[in-house]
């Protein structure tokens, strides 16, 4: 099962960067538009002299299949192309990573990544998300409409445990810092001299989707005789878009405060940008990492706030670290899913769509609100079919005669998606409702009908899953207009929800655990909001098989979306379930000479579950690019046969991220026996590219 409220990710595209060591990636699908954000003045040199041009988008990366044939362009949403194959028959694309960006106009335009070379520095607007670069420095700006980031280094410096801190480099001043240097892909801009000290240097690369900032640290610092710090410190300001607020754990923040844990920035329209935990490693070995942290605190200026990004001194200056060192705090844009409100006159006539928040349904003033909201469905397990789906809805305040109103809700499919990035255009629905009428009954801030209106949306997420271009969203409206007193203000008011929602990780885990496919618990005391409720029964793991799907994406608070597969009883014997994430393949396959290389590397952590029913039992997070795994000993009575056991597959956690992942359950391969009072020696070799086996050792009593 996965829950998600009226928050959706954005996938994240596997990105490698050779020389990464502070990595910021900020990952967005909604439709974008050039943010105001006006954080500290970006300073500007000189203009620089004869620009190149910047380079064109890569082409898609088609199978042979599709070379040649005319795109659908009418038909392009953010991750996917339609091509016709002529003689009525049509293909589509799908990508884990964005293929287009929303214009202006509200039109589908090819992403291109590389950053176009202006006298005032560098930018991309040609992506989901914008960033702009000082020519000489770091200094970035980086957002969407609502919520936005200046990012402005200023300083190296290391901590003791009484708090004082210890300058080792800061940023240079503009006139002698060296212009940035853009890559010939046009997608990397690099400050080789930005910093005081020769061993740091800058970068910001853009991909679909995504933005990073890198910052390289080529060897341990010098410390001055006596210094005995704690910490390295990365020393940050961030410049907030007014009206962003701070919140850790999905809860507001009080400044200052310093965790180990995820930091969101939540925008005014619900858009939330999330700096995930800190984590910092050796460049060239990932295995080796150790948890960092984030101290955030304010400054004079409400929108300025200072990030330190906090490194443990005894990890960097142990006698085994081998430097370059990658500090790695992460930025991923986290977006509510798409809602509007589309706004009418007392005539019924159409006014315009709306982001607000919060979101509004009903009769407000002259005017009536109806509520548009679109779910992305997050990737399930191979094989998977979804058994039930639920929409809910539940509002969290009302404004009306004696805070009482009840009306009648009525939900439609929207036929086109318009409505996400043109204002003037109306929403257009089926005529047929496919959420049937439901009484609403609100009174005192009590949804008296229930904890939240609930409907069962099973054939419409279906449909979504297998036709992702028909998932154009649900209009829902109430009936009150035509029965709105407005003299009296009798069966006048309207319903505010919560953008984004309210559920936090308390009121997710207990649906988790306490609903069914037929009896969806989804009671809260405190949230509110819109939500998505899928059940789905997961693949039934046979001995041998081998299922590939994409990474489950996704990650708390937000919704969970694991993926769960099925297993038989557990024999009387060995088993294993055993997972790697999986890199993109290279090389000829099959090869076309002896001496061809064919690789397809292990990448990232798949971390995973083994449960009873809702018990957990056992789990495993392996280290980064390796195969992890979980025993069943059926001849343990730890594992009786009667269970009904269940894997999850969780989210990959930071970065590499896999390209897709593997799952296999493996039996055990043979019984190697030895009599007693004799030796034998036995090695088996295997390698993590084939499946893997289980050997049981078989000793008579008295052996050793």
């Amino acid at each position: 099962m996965l829950t998600l409220p009226s928050r959706s990710p954005s996938r994240r595209s596997p990105l490698a960067a050779p020389l990464m060591v502070l990595l910021c990636v900020f990952v967005l699908t909604s439709t974008l538009a050039h943010f105001p954000l006006q954080p500290r003045s970006i300073p500007v040199d000189a203009p620089i002299q004869a620009l190149p041009v910047t380079p064109a988008a890569p082409p898609l990366a088609l199978p042979a299949e599709l070379q040649g044939k005319p795109e659908l362009v009418s038909q392009r949403t953010a991750t996917s192309a339609a091509f016709d194959l002529g003689d009525g028959k049509f293909a589509r694309l799908e990508e884990l990573v964005p293929l287009h960006y929303q214009d202006a106009d509200g039109l589908w335009q090819r992403i291109n990544p590389a950053f176009a070379a202006l006298p005032t520095g560098w930018q991309n607007n040609t992506n989901t998300l914008h960033t702009s670069l000082s020519p000489r420095t770091a200094t970035a700006r980086v957002g969407v409409p609502a919520v936005g980031i200046g990012w402005e280094p200023q300083t190296l410096q290391t901590t003791d445990a009484q708090g004082a801190a210890a300058v080792i480099a800061t940023m240079l001043p503009v006139a002698e810092a060296q212009p940035g240097l853009r890559s010939r892909d046009g997608q990397t801009v690099r400050y080789h001299q930005s910093w005081s000290l020769d061993s740091l240097q800058d970068q910001w690369q853009s991909r679909p989707g995504a933005s990073e900032y890198t910052l390289r640290l080529a060897e341990l610092p010098a410390l001055a005789a006596g210094a005995a710090p704690t910490s390295l410190d990365v020393r940050v300001l961030l410049h907030l878009q007014p009206g962003t607020t701070l919140q850790v754990d999905g809860k507001l923040a009080t400044l200052p405060l310093e965790t180990g844990g995820a930091v969101q920035f939540v925008g005014s329209d619900g858009a939330t940008l999330e700096l995930q935990a800190p984590t910092s490693y050796e460049q060239a070995a990932r295995s080796t990492q150790v948890g960092a942290t984030y101290r955030l605190a304010g400054t004079a200026d409400a929108t300025v706030i200072e990030l330190l990004v906090r490194t443990p001194w005894a990890w960097l200056a142990a006698a085994e670290r081998r430097f370059p060192v990658v500090i790695d705090p992460i930025f991923q844009m986290r977006s509510p899913t798409e809602a509007r409100v589309a706004v009418y006159n007392s005539t019924g006539g159409f006014v315009q769509n709306q982001m607000r928040t919060p979101l509004e349904l009903g009769r407000f003033g002259l005017s009536e609100r109806r509520l548009m909201v679109r779910f992305a469905l997050p990737t399930l397990p191979t094989g998977a079919t979804i058994s039930n789906a639920y929409f809910v809805a539940k509002p969290t305040s009302v404004t009306a005669l004696n805070n009482v109103l009840a009306t009648t809700w009525t939900g439609f499919r929207l036929t086109n998606s318009d409505w996400l990035g043109n204002a003037a255009s109306a929403p257009q629905t089926e005529v047929a409702p496919v959420l049937p009428a439901r009484q609403v009954a609100f009174s005192g801030g009590i949804i008296t009908a229930y904890a939240g209106q609930v409907w069962d949306v099973t054939a419409l997420a279906n449909g979504w899953r297998t036709n992702a271009a028909s998932n154009h969203g649900l209009l829902i409206r109430t009936d009150q207009l035509a029965l709105c007193n407005t003299v009296l203000q009798i069966g006048c008011g309207g319903y505010y929800f919560d953008s984004p929602s309210t559920w936090d990780n308390d009121d997710l885990q207990a649906t988790e655990d306490t609903s069914t496919p037929t009896t969806p618990s989804v009671d809260s005391l405190f949230g509110s909001g819109l939500r998505l409720l899928v059940f789905y029964t997961g693949t039934l793991l046979t001995e041998g098989q081998s299922v590939t799907s994409a990474p489950p994406t996704g990650g708390e608070p937000y919704f969970h979306a694991d993926h769960e597969f099925r297993l038989n009883p557990v024999p009387s014997r060995w088993q294993a379930l055993v997972t790697r994430g999986r890199g993109t393949e290279f090389g000829p396959n099959p090869p076309t000479q002896v001496d061809d290389p064919y690789v397809r590397p292990n990448k990232g952590s798949v971390p995973l579950e083994l449960r009873n029913g809702n018990d957990l039992i056992l789990s495993n997070s392996p280290p980064q690019n390796l195969p992890g795994y979980i025993l069943l000993n059926g001849r343990s009575a730890s594992f009786p046969a009667s269970s009904s056991y269940r894997l999850r597959v969780k989210p990959t956690v930071g970065d590499p991220q896999p390209v897709e992942y593997t799952t296999q359950l493996v039996g055990e391969t043979a019984n190697l026996t030895t009599p007693l009072n004799t030796s034998s020696t036995s090695t088996t070799v295997f390698s993590t590219s084939n499946a893997l086996k289980l050997w049981n050792v078989v000793l008579p009593a008295g052996s050793n």
